[in-house]
């Protein structure tokens, strides 16, 4: 079953559209596949005390909301929250979530089966998450699902309908849990963390590579970078050290390498002398340098 429901001033799909005015939204459309029930609106200036106040929602389901451009702002006496374009966010089911814009918006909604999988991995004490637009998964299920609302405007057979609700389902799926864990609260410090190794993956030839200018890099103090490792029972200098020993050792046990001079793989591996990489080398593998090269040269 489809429906198709338009707010005042609102246009056909694909025609023009008015100007976003400070009374409401000013384009409604909704279309039903399967289970889901998916809403594009655009909106001027608001404020609202709930959601379904201006996008009807359905009892009991959770909703996706995906922005598309403006920015709205999330309120609930417990948690308040900005969205931004490419931005997303998973409500719990039958949360009131206060709405309000300063601008024009433009915002798609999609309320998913109470039972859909990855809800369970969402956070019962918030009333909402929110994934940034670095998250990718909402973003392609939101350009999908405005490609479904323009194919709806020129009517989709039943057939049709019935094969894109067992595409939507598990894109749907996947989007749902990647928001339901961003909402867990060790997702953003594992976020950062996995920042901050790409940081060293990319850098560790800089002898001048430190945990400060990581720091740096990431816009964090040296402290809060530190406390993201904690759990490794590494800081960011063992880090640093261990992946240029293991480059080392793989380069001086690299045939191709065996005539190189230790100061050359020093400085390949971001070791500030031959001096520092043997101490390295050896505490790493019992063996020094040469004894490496032997051995490689040995088992070739």
């Amino acid at each position: 079953m489809t429906t198709t429901m338009r707010a005042r001033h609102a246009t056909p799909a694909g025609g023009s559209r008015p100007a976003p005015r400070g009374d409401g939204p000013t384009l409604r459309a909704a279309a039903k596949f399967g289970d889901l029930v998916v809403t594009c609106v655009e909106h001027g200036p608001v404020r609202l005390a709930g959601d379904s106040q201006v996008f009807a929602r359905t009892p009991g389901a959770p909703r996706l909301c995906m922005v598309l451009g403006g920015k709205v702002r999330l309120l609930h006496p417990d948690a308040q929250d900005v969205l931004a374009p490419r931005d997303a966010a998973l409500l719990q089911a039958d949360s009131r979530i206060g709405w309000a814009s300063d601008g024009p918006a433009r915002v798609l909604l999609c309320d998913v089966p109470p039972t859909t999988p990855g809800l369970t991995a969402m956070p019962v004490t918030r009333p909402f998450v929110v994934g940034r637009a670095a998250i990718a998964v909402p973003s392609a299920l939101a350009a999908f699902l405005l490609d479904l609302l323009r194919q709806e405007a020129r009517g989709i057979s039943h057939d049709g309908r019935r094969e894109l609700a067992g595409v939507l389902g598990p894109m749907v799926s996947s989007t749902v849990t990647s928001l339901a864990v961003a909402g867990s609260t060790t997702w953003e410090p594992e976020l950062r963390r996995q920042s901050a190794l790409r940081v060293i993956a990319a850098h560790y030839t800089d002898p001048d590579l430190s945990s400060e200018t990581v720091a740096r890099r990431l816009g964090l103090s040296r402290r809060t970078l530190q406390r993201l490792f904690e759990a490794d029972g590494r800081s960011v200098t063992q880090h640093i050290h261990d992946l240029r020993t293991q480059h080392a050792v793989a380069r001086l046990r690299d045939p191709l390498l065996s005539h190189a001079p230790l100061e050359d793989i020093a400085a390949l591996t971001g070791f500030g002398s031959a001096v520092g990489l043997r101490r390295a080398v050896v505490e790493a593998t019992g063996q020094t340098p040469s004894e490496l090269r032997t051995a490689a040269c040995a088992a070739a």
